[in-house]
């Protein structure tokens, strides 16, 4: 190859490169990815209400087991036995259920195989039940986010599932949970995986926004994100501003809202929105 060949070849080169970099502006972020519970709607009263269903459920389908475990505490206190022996599988609370109705079908003289799907179906499709607990402004955040062409997913350490929510699951691209992660937050695997579902080329290309500093701020700043500390967690749930503590030394988030209410004017100041 002569002089002028490779001259030509590289300016080629420099031309393709030129064109690469400018295919992904880097102050521009390409998704935006929400923690569920706490986050998009309250919590605790989704979650009393499921285990309520699921308790009338038994003593309605499978009274053998409702005898055994008559009330959310006996329950509850079986779940945490069945937890400690399965450590490594903790993190699936969906697992943990139908490992706890397993078990408590062969107790009961029960075959298991008519007992764990429908009885676990029983309480996620409650599970489900969330649109009459979002938090104000929820619905508006996110069909002005959606307006404007931004990408959103989900990434939640519970197991309700946004495909079958059908007020929400148009908003959403894709949604992560440890059952899909193989891990829940802080762990980085659940941000692994929203980024390969993502349109973002890049962590920094994404923006988490949820109510645990520990789980989401600190674990999504970690993996390189900008983040938002929504402070809506409950004391119930152990995610409130109030009981952050000393976690907040570690990192408090890009920005700090009471609300999702006050979200839209942040993005707007980060040109993420128009």
């Amino acid at each position: 190859m002569d002089i002028s060949s490779l001259l030509t070849f590289g300016s080629i080169l420099s031309f393709s490169s030129l064109l690469i970099h400018r295919q992904r502006d880097p102050q521009k972020f390409y998704c935006i990815t929400f923690d569920l519970d706490d986050t998009i709607w309250r919590c605790r009263p989704v979650i009393e209400r499921a285990a309520d269903t699921f308790m009338q459920y038994l003593h309605s389908n499978y009274p053998e087991i409702a005898k055994l475990y008559p009330t959310k505490t006996e329950w509850r206190t079986l779940s945490a036995q069945v937890a400690k022996e399965y450590p490594d599988k903790k993190y699936d609370l969906s697992l943990l259920r139908k490992l706890c109705l397993e078990k408590v079908a062969k107790e009961a003289g029960l075959n298991p195989i008519d007992v764990v799907e429908p009885a676990h179906k029983a309480f996620l499709d409650e599970r489900n039940q969330v649109m009459d607990q979002l938090f104000p402004d929820a619905l508006e955040v996110l069909k002005e986010i959606q307006a404007q062409g931004i990408q959103m997913g989900a990434i939640s350490n519970g197991n309700a599932v946004v495909a079958d929510i059908s007020g929400l699951r148009d908003f959403f691209a894709f949604a992560v949970n440890p059952e899909t992660a193989g891990a829940k937050k802080p762990s980085m695997l659940p941000f692994e995986q929203a980024l390969k579902w993502s349109n973002a080329n890049a962590p920094c290309e994404i923006i988490h926004i949820g109510d645990s500093i520990t789980s989401d701020v600190q674990a999504a700043q970690k993996f390189g994100c900008r983040t938002v500390w929504i402070k809506s967690g409950s004391i119930w749930s152990g995610t409130a501003a109030s009981l952050a503590g000393d976690k907040v030394n570690n990192g408090r988030g890009d920005v700090e809202l009471n609300s999702l209410s006050e979200l839209l004017p942040v993005l707007r100041r980060w040109k993420v929105l128009r």
